[in-house]
């Protein structure tokens, strides 16, 4: 006879799971948002693991009596095994110290099952005699469909990682969001993850840190109040004297802590545009200019290219404009120039795009009389930058670039126009543009609205 194969489980280190919570109950608060029920293979385990999470969901005691008390009421005490069983898992205090690593080990073997279980059905649908119902391609769409669900449940984090993320991804957003949306960005997709996130967000609107004005739908409790004085603002507010491309300084006013977004599609010229302002205005230096993208040999390049190099010269720029290669977390050297010029080019992101936000309000609370131009990546199919709109938060000014429809040059669109000056807003005029050499912008003269 050949012995039947016996899925992959851990049924020791489920047993240490649930003695950790009953020992310490406060580990539910680690592991509730990655592991679920069904994680555990041996139903008994999942059904006294889901009374338990009832219990913690509800705020009520978790331990032996109230465990048993909730097992008795849904009729499941004899069938997990009775009051005996779990008094013995109770007994087991050396497991509480290491709950993550057993719930980990649940949860992994949880999910080489759920790869088994897909496995076996493309083996199935691959040799069935009805296999002609489905093409190939469908197969392996479907296949892939599966396999990415498991994948994001595999690489799902803790509670710690998920506040984190909710967080961060609130703080991010101007104003309310709701759940579908929420879940689309952060990429949860399974119905574990969506029950632990809908448990962090109560967390922090128990904890007062979240707001939820009707179902579905929260937003961040916004508490911090800077105080401000009047007075230390002089008779209209003090103007910093930056200079823009396309003369914008006629129709804009550049405050102290103002932040500048110029979002770009590829080769449509945001680092000229930066470039162009560090070039415009030595009369603000020290200019920092973070790059991630130039190395030295570029940056020289790039900037020999404006007409007055030969006059100007390489040492004059490296006295006004402090160059630096720098690829993230630019709020800390903003803290360390508070006051000055900050050139950022460009905000590198990863596949976290709802960080933006939250990485442009950080540079935002490290200015104090300074300025931040910041250059953010685009994709052509979206209106705005990376971070859509979260990004859009913080900036008194937001600029995109991108290429004309008949490819005949370039233009900037003015998606925000904040602090104008006198009557006219630019917000949604379209300025048409080319770009020669490289570094000289040539405007088209008048602006147009739209191409």
């Amino acid at each position: 006879m050949t012995k039947k194969s016996v899925p992959p489980s851990s049924p020791e280190a489920e047993q240490a799971v649930l003695g950790a919570i009953f020992v310490r109950p406060q580990v539910l608060d680690k592991i509730c948002d990655f592991l679920g029920s069904g994680d555990f293979y041996r139903e008994a385990h999942g059904t006294i693991y889901e009374a338990m999470l009832d219990l913690f969901r509800a705020g009520q005691p978790v331990d032996l009596v109230t465990v048993t008390a909730r097992l008795r009421e849904q009729r499941k005490l004899d069938e997990v095994g009775g009051p005996v069983f779990l008094a013995g898992l109770s007994e087991q205090v050396g497991f509480a110290t290491n709950a993550d690593f057993y719930a980990k080990e649940v949860h992994d073997t949880a999910t080489l099952r759920h790869l088994l279980r897909v496995a076996q059905r493309i083996e199935k649908a691959c040799v069935s005699p009805r296999r002609t119902d489905i093409t190939a391609r469908e197969l392996v769409e479907q296949a892939q469909s599966q396999i990415a669900e498991i994948l994001e449940g595999a690489k799902f984090t803790g509670s710690k990682g998920l506040a984190r993320r909710l967080r961060e991804y609130a703080e991010s957003r101007e104003g309310e969001f709701d759940l579908p949306r929420l879940y689309k960005d952060l990429g949860i997709v399974s119905s574990n993850q969506q029950k632990a996130a809908l448990m962090a967000l109560k967390r922090m609107v128990d904890e007062g840190a979240m707001a939820k004005p009707r179902p579905g739908v929260y937003r961040m409790v916004l508490d911090e109040a800077v105080p401000l004085k009047l007075s230390d603002a002089g008779p209209m507010g003090r103007e910093i004297d930056l200079k823009y491309p396309f003369g914008l300084e006629k129709w804009f006013v550049t405050f102290p802590k103002t932040i500048v977004l110029v979002a770009g599609e590829p080769d449509a010229g945001k680092t000229m545009w930066m470039l162009n302002v560090a070039h415009d205005n030595f009369h603000l230096a020290p200019i920092h200019y973070w790059t991630s993208e130039m190395g030295l040999p570029e940056l020289r390049r790039r900037v020999s290219q404006f007409d007055d190099f030969n006059f100007v010269g390489a040492a004059e720029w490296d006295k006004h404009v402090h160059f630096a290669e720098r690829g993230g977390d630019f709020a800390d050297v903003v803290k360390l120039f508070p006051n000055d010029v900050h050139i950022i080019d460009n905000l590198e992101m990863d596949d976290e795009f709802y960080r933006v936000g939250s990485h442009v309000d950080a540079i935002w609370k490290a200015l104090k009389g300074g300025v931040a131009l910041i250059a953010l990546h685009k994709d052509p199919a979206k209106a705005y930058g990376l971070g859509g709109m979260g990004s859009a938060k913080r900036p008194r000014m937001y600029l995109t670039l991108e290429p004309k429809k008949d490819l005949s040059g370039n233009i900037m669109r003015v998606r925000k126009f904040k602090n104008w000056r006198g009557d006219i807003n630019l917000k949604n005029r379209v300025f048409g543009f080319k770009l020669v050499r490289g570094c000289k912008i040539i405007s088209d003269d008048p602006p147009a609205r739209e191409y």
